[in-house]
């Protein structure tokens, strides 16, 4: 895969250049440290809203322990759709995230334009489904990410075997590949990930139906992978998430 910074045509013009070895770019001082948070797929940027309270939450923790120097938040948003772009920054915005803060940058997900190792953290939602290649892109992942840092994932997958919403999800999956922009139905997303390196509880099911405006208010352990069924979503209902962390 390609290392270093990315090609300057393939990166957010509003704010400077993202390279792993400048602090400038995250907005705050040259000896501020920073949380770089890799998020795969932002689209129009609905996470967004999330991370201005993490990032307080961090500093706060930060304060708590005497730390003399709280970590800026910086988050590189992987995004090969230009035209999600104005509507990231947008939703950046609104979420209180200081332009500085985000840095849109277009490549594939299969082969990221990162270095290795230089990620505190990692987000991925409802990204693998129309990947040609999750796996690969799960490989990425671990290569980009420091040792330790997790990722949070939530994904919708295939249903359970022998089920009725599995036999419509494979008689419909064609379709949905071809008017949702390769969106699989079909994805056994969990096994991928369990196979892919990261350290992984074994899976845990419920029968728990989630609120689809609630799944970022619930409580995920480290580690543990949850399968669950989002109230509503028809045949992407059935969900996996967790948030996992890369190996030593």
């Amino acid at each position: 895969p390609t290392t270093g910074v990315p090609k300057a045509s393939n990166v957010d013009d509003s704010s400077s250049q993202w390279s792993s070895s400048s602090s400038s770019s995250s907005g705050g001082s040259s000896n501020s440290p920073q949380l770089r948070l890799l998020e795969v797929g932002v689209g129009t940027g609905p996470n967004f809203r999330y991370y201005p309270a993490c990032a307080q939450s961090t500093s706060a923790d930060a304060s708590a322990a005497g730390l003399q120097l709280q970590p800026s938040l910086h988050v590189i948003g992987l995004e090969p759709n230009h035209a999600m772009w104005e509507y990231a920054r947008e939703a950046a915005a609104g979420a209180g995230l200081e332009q500085q803060q985000l840095q849109l940058v277009a490549g594939d997900a299969q082969q990221m334009p990162f270095e290795s190792a230089i990620f505190d953290a990692a987000v991925v939602t409802l990204v693998l489904c129309s990947l040609r290649d999750p796996a690969q892109a799960l490989q990425e992942l671990l290569r980009v990410l420091k040792p330790t840092a997790p990722l949070l994932l939530i994904e919708h997958v295939v249903a359970p075997e022998l089920s009725w919403l599995q036999v419509q999800q494979r008689l419909l999956d064609p379709l949905q590949q071809l008017l949702a922009d390769n969106c699989h139905l079909t994805r056994d997303t969990a096994a991928l990930v369990q196979a892919s390196g990261f350290e992984v509880e074994p899976l845990q099911l419920t029968t728990q139906s989630i609120p689809a405006g609630s799944i970022c208010d619930q409580k995920w352990s480290h580690g543990g992978l949850l399968r669950f069924e989002v109230n509503g979503m028809g045949l992407i209902a059935p969900h996996v998430a967790g948030i996992l962390r890369k190996a030593l």
